[in-house]
């Protein structure tokens, strides 16, 4: 996973950006290893769930309370696990586009729409 670390240190401080970008897959490393640089960015960082990770298994606690934009260029069902993961450590709104298909949760809503 790469950008989280900044990430935490903003939660640990009792701060939190308005929203969070989860990219799924390579491609996006040198923004999710830079966000932090830019100020514009510190609403909306971005984090990079790398192809080496497991999904099932990553700390996501940083997400809790938290809107999460999800996307990637993986398979569609990698891309449900990180959104599933993305919920059960606590974000707020899941918000995951893929392949044509929009998937969002909140609360106890649950919708999949073919774009």
């Amino acid at each position: 996973m790469i950008g989280h670390m900044p990430l935490i240190r903003i939660r640990m401080a009792r701060k939190a950006p308005k929203a969070v970008w989860v990219w799924v897959g390579m491609g996006r490393d040198y923004w999710a290893s830079h966000w932090e640089e830019f100020e514009d960015l510190y609403e909306h960082p971005e984090v990079v769930i790398e192809t080496k990770d497991n999904p099932k298994y990553l700390d996501l606690r940083f997400l809790k309370n938290l809107q999460v934009h999800v996307d990637g260029n993986e398979s569609t069902a990698r891309i449900l696990d990180v959104h599933v993961a993305c919920l059960k450590a606590g974000a707020k709104d899941v918000f995951t586009f893929h392949k044509g298909e929009l998937i969002w949760d909140k609360g106890e809503d649950y919708a999949v729409t073919k774009g």
